[in-house]
Formats: C-alpha cells, sequence, structure tokens
C-alpha cells in the first residue's frame, strides 16, 4: 500500500469485465482484498504480458496485438476503466484464457466475414479449431456495417418533356434515392462491401486512415476466397484455378508480424526480426505486405512470425 500498511490477500482467482466495446474479458491471476476500496489494474502487470500502453489526451489504451482490450478515461489522476465488472464472473480457481473455439480469430482473420461465410467453411472443414460459427456482439462490425433502411420514395411529378413522353409511350422510369448507389446495381453494391469490411478491419486494428487501400486490397483477397451466393456457396479462387484453397497462411489484418533479417541486414549481435505489422498479402508464391513504423516504409517477406494473441 501507499502507507506501507499490509493487506491481507483472502484469494487469488479471475474476474470477467465487459470492456467499452462489450466483449467480457477475463483478468486472471486477480488478488482478493476486502480492505481495499477500490478495484486496482497494475499496468505493470499488463506490460509483463507484452500489452502495449498508450495515453493520448485523456485516455488510456491497452492493447494486445493489433486489438485495443482495454480503455481508460482520465478522473483527477487516475485512469477509469471504461467497462464493468460482470456480477458473479469470478472464480477463485481459474486463470484467464480463451476458450477452445477459434470463431473469433478467424472472423478476424477472414475480413469480419458474417456468420453464414463462416459456417460454409466450417462445413468444409476449412477453418481450424472453430467449434461454432456463432459470434458474440461485435463492435466494429456495427461501426463499420451498420445500415438504413430502405421505403419506397414517392411518385416522380415533374413536367419536363421526358416525363411528358414516357406517360404516352406506357415506359415507367424508376429513380434511385439521393445517396444510396448502392441502388445502381451489383457492382455498387460490391464496393458497399469492400468498403464495410474494410472499415471494420481498419477499427479493429486501430490504424490510421492512410492504411485504407492496404485494407481493400486485402478484403479483396478474403472475398476471393470466401463462399459467394452468386455461385452456389462456392468459393471464387477455387472456381478459378481448380485447386483447393488453404488458409493456413491467412493472418489478421494490421497484427504485429516479426521480419527475419537477411546477413547482410545485420550485424552478428544484432536481432535476428524486426517489428513491423501486417498490411496485406502479396500475389503469387506466399508473401506478406508490412509496414515498417520505425523506417517508415513497406517492405515484403515471406519469413514473418506473426502475433495474433
Amino acid at each position: 500500500m501507499g502507507n506501507d500498511a499490509i493487506c491481507e490477500v483472502m484469494g487469488i482467482g479471475a474476474i470477467k469485465i465487459k470492456m467499452f466495446d462489450t466483449i467480457v474479458r477475463t483478468l486472471g491471476d486477480v488478488r482478493y482484498i476486502t480492505d481495499l476500496k477500490k478495484n486496482l489494474i497494475s499496468l505493470g502487470t499488463l506490460d509483463s504480458i507484452d500489452c502495449i500502453i498508450s495515453i493520448k489526451g485523456r485516455v488510456i489504451k491497452v492493447s494486445k496485438g493489433a486489438m485495443v482490450i482495454m480503455k481508460g478515461q482520465k478522473n483527477k489522476n487516475l485512469h477509469k476503466l471504461m467497462g464493468n465488472t460482470v456480477i458473479g464472473g469470478a472464480s477463485v480457481s481459474t486463470h484467464a484464457g480463451s476458450s477452445n473455439d477459434n470463431s473469433e480469430l478467424w472472423h478476424k482473420r477472414l475480413g469480419h466475414l458474417s456468420e453464414g461465410g463462416m459456417l460454409e467453411l466450417h462445413k468444409r472443414k476449412l477453418l481450424q479449431g472453430v467449434k461454432s460459427c456463432k459470434l458474440d456482439f461485435r463492435i466494429f462490425c456495427v461501426f463499420g456495417k451498420q445500415k438504413g433502411v430502405s421505403f419506397e420514395a414517392a411518385a416522380h411529378t415533374s413536367k419536363g418533356v421526358i416525363d411528358y413522353f414516357c406517360k404516352h409511350k406506357g415506359f415507367i422510369r424508376h429513380f434511385s434515392v439521393e445517396r444510396t448507389p448502392e441502388q445502381n446495381g451489383d457492382a455498387e453494391r460490391m464496393n458497399i462491401t469492400l468498403l464495410e469490411r474494410a472499415r471494420c478491419m481498419k477499427l479493429n486494428a486501430d490504424m490510421p486512415k492512410s492504411f485504407g487501400v492496404e485494407a481493400v486490397n486485402t478484403v479483396c483477397y478474403l472475398i476471393n476466397h470466401s463462399p459467394s451466393s452468386a455461385i452456389n456457396h462456392r468459393v471464387p479462387e477455387e472456381v478459378w484455378s481448380s485447386k483447393r484453397v488453404n488458409f493456413f497462411a491467412m493472418r489478421i489484418f494490421g497484427c504485429p508480424a516479426y521480419v527475419h533479417l537477411q546477413n547482410e541486414e545485420r550485424s552478428k549481435l544484432d536481432p535476428k526480426s524486426k517489428e513491423c505489422i501486417f498490411i496485406r498479402y502479396e500475389e503469387g508464391v506466399r508473401r506478406y505486405r508490412l509496414y515498417d513504423p520505425m523506417a517508415k516504409k513497406r517492405v515484403i517477406s515471406r519469413d514473418v512470425i506473426f502475433n495474433e494473441a
């Protein structure tokens, strides 16, 4: 304690907290101390498990890999966690950890693919470790994909020459609603799908808008490797190449990636890898495009270790 007082630890266990994005996460190795009036989270402990801590303005962010898992708002001289403890979610005998179902991991790897699309891939046993394609509420999918409801517009009543001609020839004119380009056909609808999923990936990775092109290119790659209802839920890449697709090389957009440095790029005592950010798949043989934040440049490599935790 700050005044050197001794408090008795009544137990050690895990608690569940509903975070700012409504996702329930588990904190392990938690001390239960009845004498404490406030619940405290140690930034030193979070740092020891490779969490990234950043403070900007009055907001503190704790990231694990490419994902922001905690946020706090400054209140006086402390940061208050943006979240709530789940009542009845404490356990003295368990430790923090994820379930054996990798549905959420694959949902992110596939660019926030829908449950239906994941189910088709799951039926074909293409998603390793997935037991159920039921996904929890995903705040980034709401931010990236929320839509408005369409209603019929009133009849067009202008008295122009074209209206007069159409009326006497029996033609019926249909107008799209202003600012709804999706009504112009399948091509516009695909553009919307690309932007929605790219927006989800960018928000999930907490990356700036300057990486929007890479996000859209990644979504194109993922759509070509995902089931399409237009071709009876077959995978476009399989139809095109007549080869079975492989999801082994897929990773989460924006996750930390450690690129192997060749001998000529380092001295004998230098680190053998450099930390970058995964931003795109490369065409042809299995290669990845990554961003080096220190050198502020893009690099391409096949020798990469990813951290998707």
